[in-house]
This record gives C-alpha cells, sequence and structure tokens, in this order.
C-alpha cells in the first residue's frame, strides 16, 4: 500500500525540511506564493518553478526546480526558500541581484545577510536593469 500521509504545516513556520524567509522574493501575491509552497511539499504536480534556496545552513544559494522538493534526497535536508521564479533566469537574475546589493552594502558576499536585510522591492529595482548596478 502507498504512503499517502501528508505533511501538515507547523507552527514555527516550517512545512516538512522547508523553511521560509520572510523576505521571500515571489513576482506576485504572498497569498499565492503561500499556495504554491504547500502544493510544492504536497503530493500536487504543478507547473514547473524554480526556487533559490540554501541548504543545511549553508550560505550560498542554489537554484532548483520546486518538483525537486519531492525527491528523497531533499527530505532530510533544511532548506530555507528565499525565492519562487517562473523561469531560470529570473533565478539566476535574482542572485545577480543579491550580488550587487551585498557588494554595495558589506563590500563582500553575504547571501543571508543581504536577503534578510534589503526588502523584495529593493531587489525589484534592479531585475534586468543594468544602470542600477
Amino acid at each position: 500500500m502507498m504512503n499517502t500521509k501528508r505533511s501538515n504545516k507547523a507552527d514555527n513556520g516550517t512545512i516538512n525540511n522547508l523553511i521560509i524567509s520572510d523576505n521571500l522574493y515571489f513576482d506576485g501575491d504572498k497569498r499565492k506564493a503561500r499556495e504554491l509552497i504547500n502544493k510544492f511539499t504536497g503530493n500536487v504536480l504543478t507547473k514547473k518553478y524554480y526556487l533559490v534556496c540554501f541548504l543545511n545552513e549553508e550560505n550560498k544559494p542554489v537554484i532548483f526546480g520546486s518538483n525537486m522538493l519531492r525527491n528523497k534526497h531533499y527530505q532530510g535536508k533544511r532548506i530555507e526558500l528565499a525565492g519562487i521564479f517562473k523561469s531560470e533566469d529570473d533565478a539566476f537574475e535574482y542572485i545577480r541581484c543579491i550580488v550587487s546589493l551585498s557588494l554595495r552594502k558589506f563590500k563582500e558576499l553575504k547571501f543571508k545577510e543581504t536577503i534578510n536585510t534589503f526588502d523584495p522591492s529593493d531587489v525589484a529595482n534592479l531585475f534586468y536593469n543594468e544602470e542600477n548596478l
């Protein structure tokens, strides 16, 4: 018999092993982001999205498809979600913006600190905008 057990949202903001950043970047309604996250961590097939995450307390971001959250490889890992994107290019552009903001503020690469410091609207102002670099 197949295991159909679904995970419930915990009180501390985690869903399974997924921790959502307070400054989650999503180009759309925040309520829709929460619905997508619930689908990603459940057994619901969705259109492919790209996620920018930090794995197991590391300070370097990784990009992978939302369908990878269901992979057994990620079941035991702590995943901090920083952004949800409709295309891989947008996910890379987000990281470019974070690098730019980090170097501007800290004079070195501090991904998590930058994401926690800047509002998502600051990042949105840099998106695909060469002039603000």
